[in-house]
């Protein structure tokens, strides 16, 4: 079977440089920071940034990530940021903001850099109720929601246990170093100086970090997927994984996500059968179904999304066959998944165009096949649907190529 997997890596700090969760972060001006937030570290167009030696981080990739609001009002008023019981507001380039109505003194005004709106770390810890870490050796800020007790769910010794599974070899020498990042458990093998695990007390994910490459990768999420790979193995050999390094917290639990797919190799087109969506563990699998809903996976309801995709390939290819007997050689058939509305019933939109002999690229029209490929559709010049016709579209065809 053929696997499309982008390997998930994740770059994270070891060594603590602060044991505390103050909010005051130092660093280097020619450092290069990332930015972690519960665990996950963050994409950002615009990274994060020195100014007068503190570190100010986007405020809408950080404040989303925690799952806050923001209220934006007139150019002159308060920017609010809700956080659960905390409501944190400021303006730009003030170094006053209000957190609950008490007034927190900033080093730095929040500001607009690169068209993005940036606040000190301080904003972030004090006004949002967060811990901060700052992790000097990997250089990154590493932000936590604060947590009950309650919410552990791995003990040092079941994160012991969980490390050892991964562990190749003689692992008896495996023991638990610590915390890092405010929330995982280090476990370090005695004279091993290759790489390090972690894991996460609060869902039990297991990452390595590798010193070679000075990466982490999620063992959680390759177990996961080698696990869903043997899954849908037994489906079909056509089908490929898609691991995006995506995630999703379904009923407050982590879950992977990764797109099952489907390809003809004429057009290259890829159809997503599902998306899966594998627990931490790898033990419990949800899906979505034919209405996209998130439901619980099942052969059926797996089959069902395959025989949707099918039909879909089965259009392209009747289309296919159609154009290429009107054009005499072969077309570029354009299909990025849409679906469109004829008279109640649904049809597959797939855009019709052609290479031309100096290799100029050529549009001719956007077709419309219904899902049991009996009936196909065309849209006029004057963007009317109508039903195919052969010598309308041999006509699209002459004006393209003299136009």
């Amino acid at each position: 079977m053929r696997n499309i997997v982008k390997r998930v890596l994740f770059i994270m700090c070891l060594i603590l440089a602060s044991a505390g969760t103050g909010s005051y972060v130092h660093a280097d001006m020619n450092q290069t920071i990332q930015v972690m937030v519960n665990g996950q570290l963050l994409n950002m167009n615009q990274p994060a940034v020195y100014k007068n030696g503190r570190v100010m981080v986007p405020m809408r990739a950080v404040t989303e990530a925690l799952n806050a609001t923001i209220k934006f009002q007139s150019a002159k008023k308060p920017i609010v940021i809700k956080s659960g019981s905390f409501e944190v507001s400021f303006t730009l380039g003030q170094k006053t903001a209000y957190t609950n109505g008490k007034k927190l003194a900033l080093e730095v005004p929040p500001q607009n850099i690169n068209n993005t709106m940036m606040v000190p770390i301080q904003l972030i810890s004090k006004g949002m109720n967060t811990d901060v870490v700052w992790k000097d050796v990997w250089k990154t800020v590493a932000i936590e929601s604060k947590h009950a007790a309650s919410e552990v769910v791995t003990t040092q010794a079941e994160a012991l246990q969980k490390a050892k599974g991964f562990i190749d070899g003689d692992n008896s020498t495996a023991k638990i170093k610590g915390q890092e990042l405010l929330r995982y458990y280090s476990v370090n093998l005695d004279g091993y100086n290759n790489g390090v695990y972690l894991v996460d007390k609060y869902n039990g994910e297991v990452l390595y970090y590798s010193n070679s490459d000075g990466a982490f990768q999620s063992i959680s999420r390759r177990n996961a997927l080698e696990v869903l790979e043997a899954k849908i193995e037994a489906q079909s050999q056509e089908l490929t994984i898609d691991d995006n390094d995506e995630i999703k917290i379904i009923n407050g639990n982590k879950y992977y996500a990764f797109n099952v797919e489907i390809g003809d190799e004429k057009y290259f087109n890829s159809y997503v059968v599902t998306t899966v969506y594998v627990s931490v563990d790898g033990e419990t699998f949800l899906m979505l179904n034919k209405e996209h809903q998130v439901a619980g996976f099942s052969d059926k309801a797996f089959s069902e999304n395959m025989n949707a995709v099918s039909l879909r390939v089965k259009a392209l290819e009747v289309l296919d066959k159609k154009v290429i007997s009107l054009l005499g050689n072969e077309p570029n058939l354009m299909d990025d998944g849409e679906i469109k509305t004829i008279n109640k019933q649904n049809y597959y939109v797939i855009e019709v165009c052609f290479v031309g002999a100096n290799n100029p690229y050529y549009y001719v029209t956007t077709a419309y096949v219904s899902a049991d490929a009996k009936s196909i559709y065309m849209l006029t010049k004057d963007n009317k649907v109508v039903l195919f016709s052969d010598k309308l579209f041999v006509q699209y065809i002459n004006d393209a190529l003299e136009g």
